[in-house]
């Protein structure tokens, strides 16, 4: 279903102009003319890209899913992911930043509260990657497994 919504989108993308403009960043009331109106088609363009690249991933995502991401966020991406307040636009950011690095073989560790997103950031990042997404109790329970604890 998310991936029909996913096609949907990317059309509405390509044909819906105030739609673009919002997807970029800009007011859909915004008369752009000029470089700006350059620069908008760059981003639009790029932004395009990245959309099919992740229906794209989204595609093989469902053929085979490795990654140690939970099922139910197996369709989560970025361009799919809602911030509804400053922090978690912020947070949102940071995160793509993050995944862009060229060479980037860092590790991601994020905390916070329930339902702020934390897992569909994850995963979106695992799939951009395609790294390996390891939630915070199977870290605790491989680290503990794998360590001899002696009782005081």
């Amino acid at each position: 279903m998310r991936e029909q919504n996913l096609i949907d989108e990317l059309n509405r993308f390509d044909t819906d102009e105030r739609f673009a403009l919002e997807k970029c960043g800009y007011s859909p009331d915004d008369k752009l003319e000029g470089r700006q109106k350059e620069i908008f088609e760059y981003e639009r363009k790029s932004l395009r890209e990245k959309i099919a690249a992740n229906l794209s991933n989204i595609k093989n995502w469902n053929k085979s899913n490795s990654s140690g991401v939970p099922p139910r966020f197996s369709e989560c991406s970025f361009f799919n992911f809602e911030c509804r307040t400053e922090t978690e636009k912020s947070i949102y950011q940071k995160v793509c930043n993050f995944v862009s690095q060229e060479g980037n073989e860092g590790v991601l560790l994020m905390s916070g509260t329930k339902g702020t997103g934390k897992t569909h950031l994850g995963a979106a990042a695992v799939r951009d990657t395609q790294g390996r997404y390891v939630s915070m109790e199977d870290l605790i329970y491989k680290v503990e497994s794998n360590m001899n604890f002696k009782s005081p």
